[in-house]
């Protein structure tokens, strides 16, 4: 019986991508009680989610059919934060995540955070569902985050992710501790 499942699964024609509106219907019910800044009174999108039918690396030297959402969430002074939904035949609906690390950022004078940095170390890893003003490129499959700790942008971290085999896999990230009017950001890890 598992051979036969198997064997009908493979044999089955692939899904049609959901529409826009079973898209919205699963951002609402996952993510609008977080997303303050993405619907009206009303519950409808203030700024319509923008919609790319992709075909992505699925690791075994060929492509899978792939469609993504990029949903508006919420914006803070110099930051948004935005949701991605991602859709195959095989996964359905996944809100994409986006993996960083958490950092340990000692300065000179850990009274003050906008003293001379001494070290930034990367204690652990986590993953977001958002991504920080996020620009996505439909013919690499790239997307690039950056997230402003303060309003000049001297401190900030960006990182950028690849979309293949269904998920963004983080490649680069980079951060700049230091609040000294001046962008130079550090690598604190580079995919090989």
């Amino acid at each position: 019986m598992r051979y036969a499942l198997i064997l009908t699964l493979a044999a089955s024609p692939a899904l049609a991508a959901p529409s826009d509106d079973a898209a919205l219907a699963y951002f609402k019910a996952a993510h609008a009680t977080f997303c303050v800044s993405a619907l009206d009174e009303a519950g409808n999108l203030i700024t319509p989610a923008t919609r790319y039918d992709l075909k992505v690396p699925t690791g075994l030297g060929d492509t899978q059919d792939l469609t993504l959402w990029h949903f508006g969430c919420s914006m803070g002074a110099y930051n948004a934060a935005d949701i991605f939904l991602t859709w195959t035949d095989y996964d359905g609906f996944v809100t994409a995540s986006f993996a960083r690390p958490e950092l340990n950022v000692v300065t000179e004078n850990p009274e003050d955070p906008e003293s001379k940095v001494l070290s930034v170390d990367i204690i652990g890893w986590t993953a977001d569902p958002v991504a920080m003003n996020p620009q996505f490129d439909p013919a690499t499959l790239t997307l690039t985050t950056y997230s402003a700790w303060r309003g000049i942008g001297d401190a900030f971290d960006g990182a950028t992710y690849v979309l293949t085999q269904g998920h963004f896999r983080l490649t680069r990230h980079e951060v700049d501790a230091s609040y000294d009017g001046a962008q130079s950001p550090h690598v604190l890890y580079a995919a090989p």
